[in-house]
């Protein structure tokens, strides 16, 4: 996971997961990060359904935020999970990550 400040109170959100091959690979993915900076909490949700890539990892490439200047948390929710085509699933150990919004 990965909260990368880029000026003027934007941060780009990079997160992910990285599976076991016995798990088979991505199949429905719902995941959630909450964001927590001098403006409050956020939470956004992410969902990709029926067969998302088939890989052994999925990755939230370069979401953009705009946050509140000062310090920033990111934090993956436990109740975040992919589902495999193994018929896994497999949760989030709730990775973060703090920086600080310029």
């Amino acid at each position: 996971m990965n909260l990368s400040p880029t000026g003027n109170a934007w941060a780009t959100l990079t997160s992910g997961v990285r599976l076991v091959p016995d798990a088979g690979g991505v199949w429905d993915v719902h995941w959630t990060v909450e964001i927590k900076d001098n403006g409050g909490t956020s939470a956004p949700y992410y969902d990709e359904y029926d067969g998302f890539t088939g890989s052994f990892s999925w990755t939230l490439y370069g979401q953009p935020l705009h946050l509140t200047p000062g310090p920033a948390r990111a934090r993956v929710t436990g109740g975040s999970f992919v589902i495999t085509s193994e018929a896994w699933v497999c949760f989030s150990y709730s990775p973060s990550t703090t920086t600080t919004i310029n």
